[in-house]
């Protein structure tokens, strides 16, 4: 029931809101999902069957899930398909809440970075492709090429931002491979 409450203040208030109330708000219905559901989101598909996470669920949502068909579970992760059978409150509730979200678009150039960012006049045109350069990073899977790519591609315009914090320090922490090093 609280579920329904934060859904319902969330969807009256957000029209009344400037952005900082709004992301507040947005916050602590995260704080929420993540506080009421971390022990799910946090798990590995084998502790389904070893800690029986099922039996965890929600009994109404056992019982709504307990019969679908794995084509139908589609609404579960993208909200712009309708569900075929009646879903619980606490679940339609969550499904309005990642409507809500904004959609994840792939990046496709520094300048969206630098938008998002908040950072004017970025100077760069494109991603660097410092991985794909011959006999450097050979041992790189293209995606992790991909994501250096960006990674470095940020950093360069974070660290050349005079309205940003300056820093002259890159951490690293990773798997320990040394990739950005």
């Amino acid at each position: 029931m609280l579920f329904l409450k934060l859904t319902l203040s969330y969807l009256c208030s957000v029209r009344n809101l400037s952005d900082e109330d709004e992301f507040l708000q947005m916050e602590s219905f995260f704080d929420f999902i993540l506080n009421e559901y971390s022990w799910l989101i946090d798990s590995y598909m084998i502790n389904y069957f070893i800690d029986d996470l099922w039996n965890r669920l929600p009994n109404s949502w056992r019982c709504a899930l307990d019969n679908v068909e794995p084509e139908d579970c589609i609404c579960l992760v993208d909200v712009t398909v309708p569900p075929r059978k009646v879903l619980p409150l606490s679940l339609t509730c969550l499904r309005i809440l990642m409507r809500c979200l904004p959609s994840r678009e792939a990046v496709e150039t520094p300048g969206q970075v630098a938008e998002a960012c908040g950072i004017e006049n970025a100077s760069h045109a494109d991603f660097a492709a410092i991985t794909s350069r011959e006999n450097w990073r050979t041992k790189l899977k293209p995606k992790k090429q991909y994501e250096i790519d960006r990674i470095v591609t940020t950093i360069d315009l974070l660290r050349k931002d005079s309205s940003g914090p300056s820093f002259n320090t890159v951490i690293d922490i990773g798997a320990g491979m040394g990739h950005l090093t």
